[in-house]
């Protein structure tokens, strides 16, 4: 649970309001009313939490007394950040799925992405397939 004596701090230092952290979040000033009051936080917030204000999130959960960012989390920009946050939000399934992409997008940039593309010029040719078009829809062959 995120410590609501560091939340409080650290939004009076940064002059954030109830109502400016609420609508960083996408939740209520109420629910963050609620928080400084020992409510429990959705843990899906914490990372957008400490990006704001610039500290670990081991630091708002009370782990370690030192506020400092980790190398790795400093070196992270903004779009990574959103996509982590999209990521963490998947099912076990898609994160597999996702994995699977990125791995072959990796491949794909490291041996030129010409392969790639001459694969993604050929016709599939799958069941009802003919020459790339689907035969259900009239397709001549």
């Amino acid at each position: 649970m995120i410590r609501r004596d560091r939340l409080r701090m650290l939004m009076s230092t940064h002059r954030v309001t109830q109502r400016a952290l609420a609508a960083e979040l996408g939740i209520s000033a109420q629910t963050i009313g609620k928080i400084l009051i020992g409510a429990p936080v959705d843990m899906r917030k914490l990372p957008i939490i400490a990006r704001m204000f610039r500290v670990s999130q081991e630091y708002l959960l009370g782990e370690t007394d030192d506020p400092s960012i980790s190398a790795m989390e400093a070196a992270i920009d903004k779009e990574e950040w959103a996509i982590l946050d999209l990521y963490r939000q998947l099912a076990p399934s898609g994160r597999l799925a996702v994995a699977e992409i990125m791995r072959t997008m990796a491949q794909a940039g490291k041996t030129g992405m010409s392969r790639l593309q001459e694969r993604a010029a050929e016709p599939f040719t799958g069941p009802g397939i003919r020459h790339g078009l689907t035969t259900r829809y009239g397709a001549q062959g």
